[in-house]
């Protein structure tokens, strides 16, 4: 399910319009309350009995217009962004208790009218769960295994403008709440939901000046990645592992707002150099912990920052039975011209593998016609 956190808002971004004009006022800053309600999909059968009620959340939310202050602002319609706090309960209070959630979130304007804009909300962050798995007290919570997980949201919505100080807004979408395989168990929560969102601007501010966008040139970007991080594997409480990794990409800048690549991957998984009971027993050697992936990439970019969909796959395996197909998705920025880092996800067929951090150097070359 998390694969489809992250690719469903990539294929609406490429269709957003950029056609949008800036006139008269706009908020400075908007303050907003959202109530949630909705249903926990569950996504295995071994979680049906969990999923007693409805979940509610509640959110409050600041968000700040954006007006050209940045080039990639009129590439995406001058969406709005902000920051946010979220409590959620699941419904289960036994089981699965609640969260609160610290936020930063972007709504990117999809259709633009004088009374009204459909926006699709794009929103990650880190959530505290009160009632993680524990072998002696919480045992039949076999969703989370931690306290802290990431949490993310996508969300179709129309907002409403009903002057130039109140919205309203309504919508649908999903949350999800994870930790990445970092500690185990860890199924993950999917909560589907419909929302409901008054919000008030104190002060308007008119707009005069936006700058303009540079003219885009096509480049090709080269770029080493090192990569590094841990998880753990079932039963819950077993040892921590170590993962590395290393990359090298050749990417083409096709767009302001696209890039594409391909790029070979180096992965080092602690967990499969490791001899198990039986191994030792029949004299076997412990699995490969080095591996090797080669993979396609697409990257939506917003200036500096930039989110890329990965899909690859293992010319070698550490074990037999390993997933030959992968993917990973991550959140990337650039920096001092030749430099990036950021973090991101692995996993096959919907199923987190592990969280990664990343760093590395890059160094692009205009393409000549």
């Amino acid at each position: 399910m998390l694969r489809y956190l992250i690719i469903i808002p990539a294929l609406f971004f490429s269709y957003l319009s950029s056609q949008a004009q800036i006139t008269g006022k706009l908020k400075t800053a908007q303050y907003g309350l959202q109530y949630y309600r909705g249903i926990i999909i569950p996504h295995h059968k071994s979680i049906n009995y969990l999923t007693k009620g409805y979940g509610q959340m509640l959110n409050l939310s600041i968000t700040l217009p954006s007006f050209g202050q940045k080039p990639w602002h009129k590439l995406y319609n001058y969406p709005d962004k902000g920051i946010g706090y979220s409590f959620t309960d699941f419904g289960n209070p036994t089981v699965l208790g609640n969260s609160h959630a610290l936020y930063a979130f972007i709504n990117l304007p999809i259709i633009k009218r004088k009374y009204f804009i459909f926006n699709f909300d794009a929103t990650v962050g880190v959530a505290y769960l009160n009632r993680p798995f524990d072998k002696k007290m919480n045992n039949t919570n076999i969703i989370i295994g931690s306290h802290s997980n990431a949490y993310l949201r996508v969300y179709a919505n129309t907002k409403f403008l009903i002057s130039d100080k109140i919205s309203l807004k309504t919508g649908f979408g999903i949350s999800h709440f994870s930790n990445g395989a970092i500690k185990k168990p860890n199924l993950g929560i999917n909560l589907i939901s419909v929302f409901t969102e008054v919000a008030f601007s104190p002060t308007t501010k008119k707009i005069t000046e936006i700058k303009p966008i540079e003219k885009f040139i096509k480049s090709y970007d080269f770029s080493v990645l090192l990569s590094g991080g841990w998880r753990q594997s079932y039963p819950p409480y077993k040892k921590i592992y170590a993962i590395a990794g290393a990359s090298l990409k050749a990417e083409y800048n096709f767009s302001p707002r696209h890039r594409a690549g391909l790029g070979l991957d180096i992965f080092y998984d602690e967990i499969y150099g490791i001899r198990t009971t039986r191994e030792i027993y029949e004299n076997k050697k412990a699995d490969t912990p080095f591996f090797t992936g080669i993979h396609l990439s697409y990257d939506l970019v917003f200036g500096s920052l930039s989110f890329t969909a990965q899909v690859g796959l293992h010319p070698s395996l550490p074990t037999s039975g390993y997933p030959i197909l992968y993917q990973r998705f991550a959140l990337k920025k650039r920096f001092r011209k030749h430099f990036l880092a950021g973090i991101g996800l692995k996993s096959y067929m919907g199923t987190a593998q592990f969280i990664e951090w990343r760093t590395g150097y890059y160094f692009s070359k205009n393409k000549t016609n």
